[in-house]
Parts: structure tokens; sequence; C-alpha cells
């Protein structure tokens, strides 16, 4: 063969595993394209399944937050009015000797409405829940309910008292106990109502 025919098929050949290498870098460079396009749209649907998530999550913890916000400042402002009800009670008799039954009647009906209504708060932590919360939120409420109980036997005591011109003990062992058992489950519920709310916020986004 000549030397020139081999030059030429050398050209060819030459040109052929150019064109072929370049061929293959084209490939690979391809696929790493369509790779890392790949990962970023992976890692932007898991960016917006958190973000999703994120914002059900803080839909869910708004209204928990708002319902145990509510239920315990009713509580707290409720035991703080009945303990002071024998107070209360024994100041319009004093004050008021000629009609004090009316505006006694009048003050406790006001208060026992508003207790009452502690009813539609708990049920409101009730649905929101969860049970971790629910169950110190009864317990504060039956706590409520015993306060309010031992104060109407105080208040008849104070009455009785005036009735027969002795001293009104306005402040008893078992009110106090009452309410500082009333205190301390407040405290309980503060305490779950919290962990829920964190565990709102960090471990169920995750």
């Amino acid at each position: 063969m000549d030397s020139g025919l081999i030059g030429l098929l050398g050209g060819v050949i030459g040109a052929a595993v150019g064109a072929l290498g370049a061929t293959m870098s084209a490939w690979i460079t391809g696929r790493k394209a369509e790779a890392q396009a790949r990962m970023q749209a992976l890692a932007q649907l898991e960016q917006a399944r958190l973000q999703l998530k994120a914002s059900h999550v803080q839909q869910q913890s708004d209204p928990r937050r708002g319902a145990y916000a509510e239920f315990l400042a009713q509580a707290r402002t409720l035991a703080s009015a009945w303990i002071s009800v024998p107070d209360v009670v024994d100041e319009i008799v004093t004050s008021q000797p000629a009609d004090w039954q009316e505006h006694a009647d009048s003050y406790v009906a006001d208060l026992q409405e508003r207790t009452e209504g502690l009813h539609a708060s708990w049920a409101a932590v009730a649905i929101h829940g969860p049970e971790t919360v629910l169950e110190p939120a009864t317990k504060l409420l039956e706590a409520m309910f015993l306060l309010r109980n031992i104060a109407y036997e105080c208040m008849e005591a104070v009455v009785e008292a005036h009735e027969h011109g002795t001293p009104a003990q306005t402040d008893t062992p078992a009110l106090r106990e009452a309410f500082d058992r009333h205190t301390v489950v407040a405290l309980e519920f503060v305490l779950a109502a919290r962990e829920a709310l964190d565990e709102d916020g960090i471990s169920s986004v995750l």
C-alpha cells in the first residue's frame, strides 16, 4: 500500500475515532446533566412536601394554641373569682344589709354562668387534642368545679354567720386547698400544652 493511501486511511480513522470520542463525551455529559436534573427535581419536590406539611402543621397548631390559651385564661380568671366569693359576699352583706340577697345572688349567678361557659372552652381543647393535653384539661375542669362547690359552702357559712351575728370565716382550709389543687393542675395543663405545640412545630415537620 502506498504512502498516500496509508495517510488517507489514517486521516479517515482518526476522524472516526475523534467523532466517536466526541459522541461518547456528549453522551456522558448528557447523562450527568440528566442525573443532576433528576436530583434537582427530587430536591424541589421534597422541599415542596416539607413546605406543605409545615403549612398544614401551622394551620393545625394555631387553632390549638388559641383553644389552649382561651381555656387556661378562663380557668385562671374564674379560680381567682371563686376563691374571692366568700369575701365579696361578706362585704355585700355588711355594706348592704337591707338588700344584700339581691346583690349577692346577682354576683354569684353571673359567676356561675361564666363557669358553665368553661365547658365550651374545654370542648374546644377536646376537639383539637391530643389526648396528652385533654387529660390535664379535664382534671383542670374538675378542679374548677370542685373549687366552685367549696366556695358555695363557704359563702353559705358566711351568710349564716351574719344571720347569727357571729364572725364570718371567709378563708377556710378546704377552700385554700381546692385553690391550690387548681393551681397545680393548671400547671400540668400548661406543660402538656407546651409539649404538644412544640411537637407540632418541630417533630411533625420532619
